[in-house]
Parts: C-alpha cells; structure tokens; sequence
C-alpha cells in the first residue's frame, strides 16, 4: 500500500487549514488594524497566550481581532457572515486543541468555512490553498507535498504516523 493510499485524519487537516489560516490573516489584520489607528494587541484578552508568553500571532488571535472590529474589513451583511464564519472556526478550532473527536464532516467544515473566510477577505491565495486542499485526494497533491518534504519547505512531526488516520 502506497501513501497515496491512505487519507490525513480530521486532525491533521485541521492541523494543515490553521497553517494556511495564519499564512492568510497574520500579518494582514494586524497590519490593517494598524493603519486604521487601533493596536490590534488590544483586540486579545489579558489571558491570551500572545500577551501573557509572547508568543506569535496565529489564526485564532486574528479571528479575535477580526471580529472585534469587522467593519474595518468588511461592510453591511458581511459583517454578520464574518463573524458567523468566525464562530464556526472558533467552535472546530476548540474541539482541535482539546482534543475532542472529529470526523471528516468537521474537517471539512473547517476547510469550506475557512476558506470561505478568506475569500470575503480577498485573501486569495490563501483561499485558493484551502480550496484545492479541501478537494478530493489528487494523487499530484501527494507529489507536491514530497516535493516540499524533500527540499525543506515543510516538516512532518516526529510521529508521522499520528498525520495519517
């Protein structure tokens, strides 16, 4: 049985969107933040590990911060719908990071909803990273990914086998 043989848990492609989450929101959010005059730190509660151990910005502090200040991001009905999409994010990113079961139907969701997310912010190659990734195993993909593996460009954890369902 070849690798392209076997599919990533719901885990792992959760693990995978979030990477392509943070890639499309950090530093864009905090970057528009700025320039619209709000410090976008202030977005994130006191308990937040970015303020408490600084560490880096990632999907879930740029959600906070999307959703604090939608309108600086988008207008009218798209306020409702961003912040809907961020809840939905929220919710199947949670379940991730607690390590709560999820099923294919929940990774799925992740990916449509983030990149759903994305594209309401024009954030399109990020978008589109999410969009070919929620498709149906391609065979090609396996082969970009070991081309990636190969040079470097990623890094699989130590427990590969943990990636795969």
């Amino acid at each position: 049985m070849s690798r392209r043989d076997f599919q990533l848990s719901p885990e792992s492609q959760i693990a995978i969107a979030l990477v392509i989450q943070k890639c499309g929101l950090v530093p864009h959010v905090p970057d528009k933040l700025r320039a619209s005059g709000i410090d976008p730190l202030a977005c994130l509660p006191s308990s937040s590990p970015v303020i408490k151990q600084g560490f880096d910005l990632d999907a879930r502090a740029a959600w906070k911060m999307l959703s604090e200040h939608a309108e600086t991001f988008v207008s009218g009905d798209e306020v409702k719908l961003l912040r809907a999409q961020i809840r939905e994010l929220s919710k199947l990113r949670d379940k991730w990071a607690h390590q709560q079961p999820l099923t294919i139907a929940d990774a799925n969701r992740f990916i449509e909803t983030g990149r759903k997310l994305l594209d309401l912010l024009n954030r399109e190659p990020e978008a589109r990273a999410l969009r070919l990734f929620g498709k149906p195993f391609d065979g090609r993909l396996m082969d970009t990914l070991d081309w990636m593996l190969e040079s470097g460009q990623i890094s699989l954890p130590a427990e590969q086998d943990a990636l795969l369902m």
